[in-house]
């Protein structure tokens, strides 16, 4: 266990990227198409030592900072979910090297700090502008936390207002709506205790709250809350009650549950969250994880409120053979020749996952 010292997080520096085990830069998203069809998407790019983050299907990479991607696209209104795995063997060579932050692969993949308060994301399913309304949110009150066996930085842009286009069948279409980032580095690697279920929620009223139960034996509780005047509070005092809307996966027969009701006494503040889409499960490697949108019902001092959020559970145990589910995956992909093709077109998509499942 490598913990790190806390230093006072300073902006824009620790925007940009750290000599640390691991780190991630985090999105999710809901949009609108001026027709009114909804999506909801992720895409975190990850950056870790192979050496020491402790994950078997890296540790043999002859790099010092390896980078990939997961990123998931749901069309809420058709029911379907594309779940993605990218590999970025080299990122573009001005990337963490201009005055303001700029992370690049190809046409793959972009972020960058445009100008004060204004972003630019772009992979291979969307394109966004990203405004920044308010500060950085400090989880845990100073954007630094102790889980136990490892503390991390975190932060997070809590209130990004999105405009720009989404790839559909139909072409790119444009888009507008809301999007949240989370940003965090630990020099701690894979640990068993690496369990959680996590939630962003941004309320109609201004509102906004980070919250989760990380840890198995040990769990850590925490919500940090944007009240609508701007302060923010910190709080370990938060409880999460599983409502019984379970979901059980056909590939791992992992199960999940997928509507919680959290309770922050401090706010006066009662939380019901509900699942957009079902089916949400990613699997890279020998990780599984559910992850997607929420509509949320809140009580605010007796006064009830709308909002939307995302969850991301990690640690449902699998109870199905790795080996036979990729065997399938493997097997799915070389006699199907339409599919074939598709991967070797997209030679950085590594499908872990499914390329498509409507």
């Amino acid at each position: 266990m490598d913990k790190m010292g806390f230093k006072p997080l300073v902006f824009p520096k620790d925007e940009f990227s750290h000599n640390t085990v691991i780190e991630w830069w985090y999105f999710n998203g809901h949009l609108m198409t001026e027709s009114g069809r909804e999506f909801v998407f992720m895409h975190c790019l990850f950056k870790a030592d192979p050496k020491k983050v402790v994950l078997p299907f890296l540790k043999e990479l002859p790099v010092h900072d390896f980078y990939f991607a997961h990123s998931l696209i749901s069309d809420i209104d058709k029911k379907t979910f594309k779940p993605s795995v990218f590999l970025y063997p080299e990122l573009d060579k001005d990337s963490f090297k201009k005055e303001r932050l700029f992370i690049g692969s190809g046409k793959d993949f972009v972020f960058e700090n445009t100008k004060d308060g204004e972003y630019h994301l772009m992979n291979s399913d969307l394109d966004l502008t990203l405004i920044s309304k308010k500060d950085p949110l400090l989880i845990d009150g100073k954007g630094w936390i102790d889980l136990g066996n490892k503390n991390t930085y975190y932060f997070s842009l809590s209130d990004l207002e999105a405009k720009g286009k989404i790839k559909t069948e139909n072409g790119y279409e444009p888009v507008s709506g809301k999007v949240w980032m989370d940003r965090q580095w630990a020099n701690g690697g894979y640990h068993p205790e690496d369990k959680w279920t996590w939630f962003s929620i941004q309320l109609e009223n201004g509102l906004d709250v980070l919250c989760f139960e990380y840890g198995d034996k040990e769990k850590t509780r925490s919500a940090t809350a944007y009240l609508p005047d701007g302060k923010q509070v910190a709080t370990r005092n938060v409880s999460f009650k599983p409502l019984g809307k379970t979901w059980e996966s056909p590939e791992t027969k992992a199960v999940y549950e997928l509507e919680w009701l959290i309770e922050i006494p401090e706010l006066n503040l009662k939380i019901k969250t509900i699942p957009k889409n079902i089916d949400q499960e990613i699997i890279f490697g020998n990780i599984n994880y559910w992850e997607g949108g929420l509509n949320i019902e809140a009580q605010l001092n007796d006064k009830k409120i709308k909002g939307i959020g995302f969850l991301e559970i990690v640690g449902a145990p699998m109870h199905k053979s790795l080996a036979k589910i990729y065997l399938k995956k493997g097997s799915a992909l070389i006699n199907n020749p339409e599919l074939l093709k598709k991967y070797f077109e997209k030679g950085k998509e590594f499908i872990f996952s499914r390329i498509f499942r409507p």
